[in-house]
């Protein structure tokens, strides 16, 4: 399913990048979307969904500031 796919990528980034709690925290956005609804997913490329919510909690999160650990750009 396309989804798992977005899921999966989400759990890459998040564990070869930065850390369990924004695993945990963009996950449960991902689910929330999923539950908003159901077929959101299912429209456009996986990894721009993936990158978009990873995206959204970091830069409520400061991860794109150079002090906080983890950063990303």
């Amino acid at each position: 399913m396309k989804t798992e796919v977005v899921k999966q990528l989400i759990n890459n980034y998040c564990k070869e990048e930065l850390n369990e709690d924004y695993r945990q925290i963009c996950i449960k956005l991902y689910v929330d979307l999923i539950e908003y609804d159901p077929v959101i997913l299912n429209r456009g490329n996986d990894s721009i969904w993936a990158a978009a919510i990873i995206w959204a909690i970091g830069s409520i999160n400061f991860l794109n500031d150079k002090f906080s650990e983890p950063y990303a750009t």
